[in-house]
């Protein structure tokens, strides 16, 4: 968090009422700047903050998203529950290449730009083999 914001002002502020002080843009950017998971958490379900300030966090959380989709440790798991047109082409392609089908790739890629459909619903579409199942540390089999 901003070193010159009081968390528990911000705290009190997302969650209090009329009578509390109310939540300040000030107090919006120093949370997207360096706001803690918990105090994120009670401004995402708080109707003390502004519409611009849940654009601008989900904006973010979608970016760590696909970040985290694109990281080549990723489990498969995550990689097939995000949405085809979030991934680049790489990311789309190390999975088919992970999954053993690279032959895929292009067609895992044939999907509308405003499509919501997720990675995995496209593989199995295209016939692709379920996911292996997780191993006892979390890896992929």
């Amino acid at each position: 968090m901003n070193p010159d914001i009081d968390t528990r002002a911000v705290r009190r502020a997302i969650v209090g009422d009329d009578t509390d002080p109310p939540v300040t843009e000030q107090m919006e950017v120093a949370l997207l700047r360096g706001g803690d998971p918990v105090t994120l958490h009670m401004a995402a379900v708080s109707s003390r903050v502004s519409p611009v300030f849940l654009q601008e966090l989900w904006d973010s959380a979608q970016a760590i998203l696909e970040e985290v989709a694109s990281n080549a440790h990723c489990p498969l798991e995550i990689v097939a529950g995000s949405r085809v047109r979030d991934l680049d082409d790489l990311d789309i392609a190390g999975f088919a290449h992970r999954m053993g089908r690279p032959d895929l790739v292009v067609d895992l890629l044939d999907v509308h730009e405003d499509s919501d459909q997720t990675v995995g619903e496209r593989w199995a579409e295209l016939g692709g083999e379920p996911l292996p199942e997780p191993r006892a540390d979390g890896a992929a089999a």
